[in-house]
């Protein structure tokens, strides 16, 4: 995910008249409620009986009553929550927090997380599955009938096994939306296990699920220059890329030969008929399966029909169409239009959804997931500045919003304002645990951020006191620190060893960049006098590191743009806390597209960058420790042989040897220092209209929109 930081503003308002929304049968209008008084009117009367005149007077007391206070438009919602632009529409790509909305909406998976749960999962694209089988190795799913895509094609299981195929080739070498499945349908270690295909990743850089090559071989005979698809050699890997990459741009599963390579069993992702899907893996899962098919990591289904007709499917290479204008999916939405850079995004309700016919979706109320949407249109957008962003709230044109802590005040004013009938807490939702955290990742492959004592100097140098001010409102904490890589989400499992959280200690950063000085050959000076923290002066030119190495040149500091007062005020901060010791750090801006680039090889991955994880579901060793500690495009390239070997143990643990892992990991990401803290927050928070009501946000894979609905409530 990225860090979402806002601007501050100055803003002021004033209210001449009460502008409160009303509903009638369906349509939003304005309505002006003006204060009244007692009002007289006359009433002449002729009679022509008596030729008399009659005056009546009557005095009407008109009263002031409560109005209702709903959407300006009861047909669109428009959600500001995010703070930044998808990074991709492409379900096989996207990969960021900011994404998971627009996946939830157009996109489906066999199975879903339940609501708010984080382990309860609830059938949708698959109407039963069964995860006991081989041992708990192999879950096998039976597909729902009556589905179709939003173009009317139909769903099958052959789409499933097109959707992670396509998924591995295609993001290969990065596996930007594929580390998930590491070890379980592919294994990217040398050596490997049965039908691994670790071969083709370690030497080719090419992703393939276990036994695809071997199910090519077995079903063709196919032989290219006396080469075999499943011979462990370069030419053979890059030979079933090319054959797989052919049949998912000409995807067919009415041709025997892509049948029956589809049905070969002895591989991971199987397809032995339209209405069954099978998935072999390399150790048993059991229920825990059920989270792999039910994120936002790939497992997204999609149209093979339509990915064919715009780009295909090369291997290691982006579908520039899809990546910019979306796919056919099976969701409640599909994608209307798109504008520049990705915002703003309109979706349409589904025309002729399967799920608002579907018996087993129509008739089981708690199937919200896969339910048709209650709200035609949704326009997610990203305002241009913090100004915009509160306005857009405050003036009732944004459903969903979203502000950083330092603009609470600012936020509420201006929506009070406008609705002064309404608190703070009318607006302001907490939505639970937050499983994300946020931290200077740094390069581990790349000096002087390869050197432990450098990233523990770095550490210590920091003024958290100065980052975590932006972080209260009237007096409350809505930031913290975290400790290791997981977050106090993960209940006993965070910080079980009762590690201190990080604090400024000059004295001992001091003293670990003047190890990894002489460690990495270079040096700094201290540009002006200051005294460390133990009381210590030091002069101003003092040297620190190796003398004789090459001055340290001045790191980048990469950031998710764009650059708002809050964050601009920490970077300075840090810039700062860096400079005493004669270290330098530029901030430097990049898109979310942009850092999916830069962080896919050791080679070009930032020096230091401002960058969040978190688990996609529940698992705090596979889906949070793994990608965070083995080599893979999110850590920083980080290499350790024992912590590699520990991260592999703990996958799937179970009983007491869970903590046992939690509390190891915890050791060796404090002791080597791989995440200096940056503030968090430990909550996920929205602004939400007052009648906004069906809102409903899980930790792992977000919201959803066709379960929110419209009620005008009274002012």
């Amino acid at each position: 995910m990225n860090v979402k930081q806002r601007e501050a503003i100055s803003t002021s308002a004033t209210v001449a008249i009460i502008v409160v929304i009303i509903v009638i049968a369906g349509v939003a209008a304005y309505f002006v409620f003006v204060p009244t008084t007692p009002s007289s009117s006359t009433t002449t009367t002729n009679s022509s009986s008596n030729n008399t005149t009659t005056t009546t007077t009557t005095t009407t007391t008109t009263t002031t009553t409560s109005a209702l206070y709903g959407p300006t438009n009861s047909s669109v919602l428009v959600d500001e929550s995010q703070g930044a632009a998808y990074d991709s529409l492409d379900p096989q790509y996207a990969f960021y927090l900011q994404d998971t909305a627009m996946l939830n909406a157009v996109y489906q998976n066999l199975v879903e997380l339940n609501g708010s749960q984080g382990n309860v999962f609830q059938p949708v694209l698959a109407d039963s599955y069964n995860y006991n089988l081989n041992g708990g190795a192999t879950t096998s799913f039976h597909i729902r009938s009556g589905v179709w895509f939003s173009n009317g094609d139909q769903f099958t299981s052959y789409a499933v096994w097109f959707t992670i195929v396509r998924n591995l080739l295609m993001n290969a070498p990065s596996f930007i939306a594929g580390f998930n499945w590491n070890q379980i349908i592919y294994n990217l270690t040398a050596g490997g296990s049965e039908y691994s295909d670790s071969f083709c990743w370690n030497n080719a850089g090419i992703g393939l699920p276990a036994g695809l090559a071997d199910a090519l071989q077995s079903v063709t005979g196919g032989y290219k220059n006396g080469t075999a698809y499943n011979a462990e050699s370069v030419v053979s890997c890059n030979l079933a890329a090319s054959a797989v990459g052919q049949m998912l741009s000409h995807f067919n599963p009415s041709n025997s030969t892509q049948a029956n390579i589809m049905a070969f069993a002895n591989q991971a992702v199987v397809a032995p008929n339209a209405t069954s899907f099978v998935a072999n893996y390399f150790r048993p899962l059991g229920v825990f399966s059920l989270e792999l098919w039910s994120g936002f990591d790939g497992q997204n289904v999609v149209d093979p029909a339509f990915v064919d007709a715009h780009g295909g499917v090369v291997a290691n290479t982006l579908n520039s169409y899809i990546n910019l204008n979306g796919a056919i999916g099976t969701g409640p939405y599909m994608i209307q239009s798109v504008g520049a850079g990705l915002a703003p995004v309109t979706f349409v309700a589904t025309p002729h959804y399967w799920g608002a016919s579907n018996a087993g979706i129509t008739g089981n109320s708690s199937m919200t997931d896969a339910a048709a949407a209650k709200i035609p249109v949704i326009i997610y957008n990203v305002p241009p500045s913090d100004t915009a962003l509160i306005q857009d709230f405050a003036t009732n044109h944004a459903q969903l919003s979203t502000e950083s802590i330092q603009e609470y005040g600012q936020m509420y004013n201006a929506f009070h304002g406008n609705q002064p009938s309404f608190a703070f807490t009318s607006i302001h939702h907490s939505e639970g645990a937050y499983p994300f955290g946020s931290w200077f990742l740094m390069n581990t492959w790349t000096s002087p951020t390869n050197i432990t004592d450098f990233r523990l100097g770095w550490e210590y140098a920091i003024n958290y006191t100065e980052l975590m001010a932006p972080n209260y409102y009237n007096g409350q904490a809505y930031g913290a620190y975290f400790v290791g890589a997981l977050t106090p989400a993960f209940g006993s499992l965070y910080n079980p060893n009762n590690l201190p959280t990080a604090t400024t200690n000059t004295a001992l950063a001091m003293q670990y960049f003047q190890d990894a000085g002489m460690q990495g050959n270079f040096y700094t000076v201290v540009p002006s006098a200051f005294t460390l923290s133990n009381g210590t002066s030091v002069a101003a030119g003092t040297v620190i590191g190796n003398p004789n190495g090459q001055q340290l040149a001045p790191l980048k500091l990469y950031y998710t743009v764009p650059l708002l007062t809050e964050l601009k005020g920490q970077l300075q901060g840090i810039q700062q806390n860096l400079a005493i010791f004669g270290i330098g750090a530029v901030p430097y801006g990049i898109t979310s597209a942009e850092s999916n680039i830069l962080t896919s090889s050791p080679q070009t991955f930032p020096q230091v960058e401002i960058l969040g994880w978190g688990p996609d579901y529940a698992d705090p060793f596979l889906a949070m420790y793994e990608p965070l500690l083995l080599p893979s495009p999110y850590n920083g390239w980080f290499t350790n042989s024992t912590v590699e070997a520990e991260v592999a143990a703990c996958d799937f643990a179970t009983g007491s040897a869970v903590q046992t892992c939690a509390s190891t990991l915890e050791n060796m990401v404090v002791q080597n220092g791989l995440f200096a803290p940056f503030p968090n927050s430990p909550t996920y928070y929205f602004f939400i209209q007052p009648y906004v009501q069906g809102f409903v946000n899980n930790p792992f894979v977000g919201y959803w929109y066709n379960q929110i609905f419209y009620q005008p409530v009274q002012t």
